[in-house]
């Protein structure tokens, strides 16, 4: 049985090869000047009807030769650009994800975002003296400074049930302690299993 391929450029062993500095394999620039509604450059869709298992997008670069000096590699790099004609009156978003599920209980383990290592044993130093790598990592790129590390509901009336957000209770010893890199130092933020009064 032939299965259909709607495209399929270079191969594992023989890749697209090019050497021009500040290249770009594949470019698509468009513009819409719709007046209402949702406009997207690509829309792609994919129903998972049998029993496997999979992604709609597999993204994934690969360094195998020494990097310049300096220089950034990512995975992939998502930027949402408002210059100074633009203007928001609702939300903007770099990137947004959606778990979304009807009225079931489809089982698993289910998260809006799972971050993964994959590394080789010895590929990385270990312990505290490790500031290099994590899990997520913040910078301050522009002129103009972000002040919160994350936006929150205040209470659990602003859509959050007490399981997730809670003012109630007074303060607990920490029983456990989760390690985060400030700049070079190492500090922990305190965490404790004594749920809030009226969780």
């Amino acid at each position: 049985m032939s299965y259909p391929k709607l495209r399929s450029l270079g191969t594992t062993a023989k890749p697209l090869t090019g050497y021009k500095t500040n290249h770009n394999f594949d470019e698509i620039f468009a513009r819409t000047r719709a007046a209402a509604g949702d406009v997207r450059l690509v829309y792609h869709r994919l129903y998972f009807t049998g029993a496997t298992g999979g992604e709609t997008y597999r993204i994934r670069a690969t360094v195998d030769g020494a990097q310049g000096s300096g220089q950034t590699v990512n995975a992939e790099h998502v930027t949402l650009d408002i210059t100074t004609a633009g203007t928001i009156s609702g939300a903007a978003n770099a990137a947004r994800f959606t778990l979304a599920c009807g009225a079931v209980v489809p089982g698993g383990t289910l998260s809006v975002l799972q971050l993964c290592s994959d590394l080789a044993d010895g590929a990385i130093s270990s312990g505290n003296d490790n500031v290099t790598t994590a899990f997520i990592r913040c910078s301050q790129d522009g002129t103009h400074t972000i002040n919160s590390l994350l936006a929150l509901p205040a209470t659990e009336a602003d859509g959050h049930t007490a399981t997730v957000l809670s003012t109630a209770g007074v303060d607990q010893a920490a029983t456990h302690y989760i390690g985060i890199m400030l700049g070079s130092t190492r500090v922990w933020l305190m965490a404790t299993t004594t749920a809030p009064a009226h969780s």
